[in-house]
């Protein structure tokens, strides 16, 4: 999912980002942290163009950089919505 950009996300519908570690400790599959991010904050933050996977984030618990961002959307996906995912997907790799 980290393929498309933050724009991207807003213009499908995303009203947040969740961010959620997946670092240490690794025998219990990361320390499970997770925060919601405002679409608007992080376009303030890194602009329109950034790519989800590309985010300068970690984790304040541990200090892991090993994160996961997936965009929040409020109500079910729409065809729409997931035409543009499937469009940025294609255009990203």
């Amino acid at each position: 999912m980290g393929k498309i950009t933050i724009g991207e996300a807003r213009e499908g519908g995303a009203e947040s980002l969740l961010i959620s570690c997946e670092g240490s400790p690794a025998t219990t599959g990361g320390c499970r942290r997770s925060v919601e991010l405002t679409i608007m904050h992080a376009i303030a933050l890194w602009g329109r163009d950034k790519r989800l996977d590309e985010l300068p984030l970690y984790c304040a618990g541990c200090g892991s950089r090993k994160v996961e961002v997936r965009p929040h959307y409020p109500y079910a996906p729409s065809e729409g919505l997931a035409k543009l995912l499937r469009e940025a997907w294609e255009r990203k790799r």
